[in-house]
């Protein structure tokens, strides 16, 4: 696929995306992977990225970028700080008691060589000149970075941020700061937690004053990062915190046991307010159990849940491989750097997240010792993500079968030619599209923990047609076949039963596609191939029983909503 954008670069990719800048730097996150990218009033789309130029993975910096809604477009901006800043997120100012701040944007973001978070004030929407604020966040009892960020509805700022002068290993406090508006002080900190994880993220609502912090917190049945349960804490008017009374506990999972597997939450979460003012939570969990010696095993084995008030706790999916001949890489599980968003006009929700495949990992010298391998001392080959989406219409209670958006497998690839889609955030604002950034690592695994070679990997910005909305073309859901809503084992009985000719043929049929004149059962093509016959069948069958590749849909006939 080319790609490229006004005054950006040009090139030749598998992975699907308009090339927003490239790093050699692939991690985005340890843990949440927070906000990157955020879209204005106007349209327009704001990006924040940590970019490297050197296979030697540094220096390091923050870089932002502005795609304005009529395609035009400023340079990559390198932000301020030292030569190890990185990690944090991005919001803008609504604007609501100065309207000229409108869609200005905010970056939060750590400088590690002087340890302290930056936080930059753009001076216009989307010019890309910073001011910068660079030793007003407090610190806490020990220095905070990895901050969240986001900005509510009275643009007053608010932050957590995690502390990281402690060993690796050892518990970590995460501290909650706030810049009201008009000032440029910080309250004082207050401690939400003190955990093994950089999980913390904070959302704020779009219709009130409302913020919430969400995070995973230990059990202490172990100690290490796999070992929580989810918790939040919200205000509702963005300036009162009720520590510790106001957390709450929403998994309260049970201990873990030998011969028995139960879940933990890992340390993936995000958090959205709809527009209804409901907020909705969502998070990774991997299974674990206990070996003869009574230490926790994590297995192979993850899933998706989101809740709300309303709809409480549903699993949105679980990834059905349970053997792997690959590892997905340090702070991955098989589904995990997951983001949700709302569309503003049917209130939907919906969620994109990075999803590994046993049949699709990178090349793996198993004659001579692989020096970059993935698994630590199990030393596996490392696996490619594709990124997923799926949505709920009903707030939360149920989910459509997640759909591969970016569909670019390249098993048993060598360095440079990988795609491995991973590290993705989903705008909080659903429109026509869904906006999302993310990173084409060239090589699975992550280089900064000497997982793969370091590449020069493609930062991709992608909009994917919101498939609750009519944009013209076809409507369908890839594999529902008998067009019920859902892709299952039901309509692989209905195509055999097409296919025998004793069974109605597909109720959707799409016109002038692959070509003009012709017409495709294209609920069907799961192959993609642009032809819907018994191939599929078998393709989809693998794909039910988890050892087959995900469901896709023919390039020239898209699903363009339900």
């Amino acid at each position: 696929m080319r790609t490229g954008g006004p005054n950006g670069p040009i090139s030749i990719l598998s992975s699907p995306g308009w090339v927003v800048g490239t790093t050699y730097y692939d991690l985005q996150s340890n843990g949440s992977t927070g906000s990157r990218i955020v879209m204005d009033s106007l349209g327009g789309a704001h990006f924040c990225w940590i970019g490297s130029a050197s296979s030697q993975l540094t220096p390091r910096y923050r870089y932002y970028r502005f795609l304005s809604e009529n395609g035009d477009s400023i340079p990559a901006v390198q932000l301020g700080g030292g030569t190890q800043s990185g990690f944090g997120g991005i919001d803008l100012y609504n604007g609501a008691i100065n309207h000229s701040l409108r869609d200005i944007a905010v970056l939060g973001y750590h400088d590690a060589s002087g340890l302290n978070d930056i936080f930059a004030f753009d001076s216009g929407r989307g010019v890309g000149s910073f001011s910068y604020d660079i030793s007003g966040f407090p610190e806490g009892a020990g220095v905070c970075i990895w901050p969240s960020v986001s900005i509510d509805i009275n643009d007053n700022i608010q932050a957590v941020a995690t502390q990281s002068n402690v060993e690796t290993g050892r518990l970590r406090q995460h501290i909650y700061s706030r810049r009201p508006f008009g000032s440029q002080n910080w309250t004082s900190p207050i401690v939400i937690d003190t955990t093994y994880a950089d999980s913390p993220v904070i959302t704020s609502s779009p219709v009130s004053s409302k913020s919430a912090i969400v995070w995973t917190s230990p059990i202490f049945q172990d100690s290490n990062q796999y070992d929580n349960d989810l918790f939040y804490l919200q205000s509702i008017d963005g300036v009162n915190w009720n520590i510790p009374g106001g957390r709450t506990n929403l998994t309260n999972y049970a201990p873990s046991a030998q011969g028995d597997t139960t879940l933990r939450a890992f340390c993936d979460v995000d958090a959205v307010y709809d527009f209804d003012d409901n907020l909705h939570l969502i998070w990774n969990a991997a299974y674990v159990t206990r070996d003869s010696a009574d230490e926790m095993v994590v297995l192979y084995r993850s899933a998706l849940f989101h809740w709300s008030a309303a709809s409480g706790i549903d699993l949105v999916y679980e990834h059905p491989v349970r053997e792997w001949p690959c590892d997905m890489g340090a702070w991955n599980l098989s589904i995990g750097k997951m983001s949700i968003g709302v569309d503003a006009d049917s209130n939907f929700v919906y969620v994109v997240f990075t999803r590994f495949d046993p049949s699709d990992y990178a090349d793996f010298d198993t004659v001579y010792a692989d020096p970059n391998p993935c698994g630590g001392d199990n030393a596996m080959p490392c696996a490619n993500g594709e990124l997923y989406m799926t949505w709920s219409t009903d707030g939360g209670d149920d989910w459509a079968t997640p759909v591969d958006i970016t569909n670019s497998q390249s098993p048993d690839c060598l360095a440079g030619n990988c795609d491995n889609d991973n590290w993705s955030s989903l705008a909080e604002l659903v429109d026509d599209h869904l906006h999302i950034l993310y990173i084409d690592d060239k090589d699975a695994g992550s280089a900064v923990f000497g997982e793969g070679e370091a590449t020069e990997n493609p930062v991709l910005y992608m909009a994917v047609p919101n498939p609750t909305r009519f944009l013209g073309g076809c409507l369908y859901i890839p594999g529902d076949i008998n067009d019920n809503g859902d892709a299952n084992g039901v309509d692989v009985s209905y195509a055999v039963n097409y296919f025998k000719g004793f069974g109605a043929p597909p109720p959707v049929i799409c016109a002038d596609c692959p070509n003009p004149g012709q017409a495709l059962y294209a609920a069907g093509d799961v192959n993609s191939n642009c032809q819907f016959n018994g191939v599929d069948i078998t393709y989809f069958v693998n794909f039910l029983k988890g050892v087959g590749p995900a469901l896709s849909f023919c390039p020239d006939c898209p699903p363009s909503g339900r």
